[in-house]
């Protein structure tokens, strides 16, 4: 598994990319346009100060939705995110726009493979960190 890092500080925030190496969080955030691309920059804001100060308290920011899947919120704008084996270590798994007030299940199997893949990875030894 490959994990770009996105920013250190008390808390290193890392993003999980494709085998290839592509970050579908960073092309998510940075595809956005308009009143969306304001919120992505917040949500990068918000991605920065949590490694600074760890995951927000605030429950409307920042909750726990499935098992160990967490969601940051930031507008209409969602990211899942785990603790890694250390919990100072943060890996985002992906994002996506909230258009229905419940949480889509596809979404969160989608977070929920990647965190299996993360554990599998762990396990192996097979993780590779990779700085931009």
């Amino acid at each position: 598994m490959r994990l770009l890092l996105l920013h250190r500080g008390d808390y290193e925030i890392y993003a999980a990319c494709s085998p290839r190496g592509d970050c579908g969080l960073l092309d998510f955030l940075h595809d956005l346009q308009g009143k969306r691309q304001k919120q992505a920059n917040k949500m990068l804001l918000l991605l920065a100060n949590m490694a600074q100060t760890g995951p927000p308290r605030r429950p409307e920011i920042c909750h726990q939705i499935q098992g160990p899947i967490w969601q940051l919120t930031a507008g209409k704008l969602r990211v899942f995110w785990f603790y890694g084996a250390a919990r100072k270590l943060i890996i985002c798994t992906h994002g996506y726009p909230k258009a229905t007030p419940k949480t889509p299940k596809k979404q969160i199997d989608k977070a929920l493979a990647v965190y299996e893949s993360y554990i599998q990875a762990v396990e192996a030894k097979a993780i590779e960190y990779l700085e931009d």
